[in-house]
């Protein structure tokens, strides 16, 4: 039975237009130390993670706490979208999920054929893994597993949440991470 802990990373600082480069806030820091104290990190057997600092930093507590081994992969970085500032984020996220651009994005299909791939092969391992990475990349794959409105979806994924997919199921939305167990 392949269980994961989908964790979207937390609270970022912005520093310029790039958010691929943004670390983490002081709220995304104590987010990071709240998420450690979670009771499902006793279960999880490995952490995978989105290269991006701002990921790694999230779950840097715990790895350390429990003793994890963390891997990284590309495939689980946010959805490459230029370094240009967008005004209007909202409006061009509820684009891009539809389909219809940005064009400077990354392929909405290129984006989603790659975190599934990638989550596939972690399901593969059997053990409880938590799976660290962000917004748009975890929306696409949600969306995919039971065809949710992936813009209504996005808008429910708060910074340093978890949610449960239980053998490809969504069991438990994005919250609190005191709350999963």
């Amino acid at each position: 039975m392949a269980i994961l802990y989908l964790i979207r990373h937390g609270y970022t600082e912005p520093s310029g237009p790039d958010a691929a480069t943004w670390g983490l806030s002081a709220r995304g820091r104590d987010q990071a130390g709240r998420l450690a104290l979670a009771p499902f990190w006793e279960s999880v057997g490995c952490v995978w993670s989105s290269p991006e600092e701002k990921a790694l930093w999230t779950v840097q507590p715990a790895v350390e706490r429990y003793g994890l081994k963390l891997h990284t992969d590309p495939r689980l970085a946010e959805v490459r979208r230029g370094s240009e500032w967008i005004e209007d984020y909202e409006g061009a996220v509820r684009e891009y999920l539809s389909g219809n651009g940005p064009e400077r994005w990354e392929p909405v299909e290129a984006a989603r054929e790659r975190v599934l791939e990638c989550i596939q092969e972690i399901e593969c391992s059997g053990q409880r893994v938590a799976v660290v990475s962000h917004g748009l990349l975890l929306t696409l794959y949600l969306a995919a597993l039971d065809g949710t409105d992936p813009f209504e979806l996005w808008r429910g994924i708060g910074f340093g949440r978890v949610a449960v997919v239980e053998d490809g199921r969504l069991i438990t939305h994005f919250s609190d991470p005191l709350e999963v167990s």
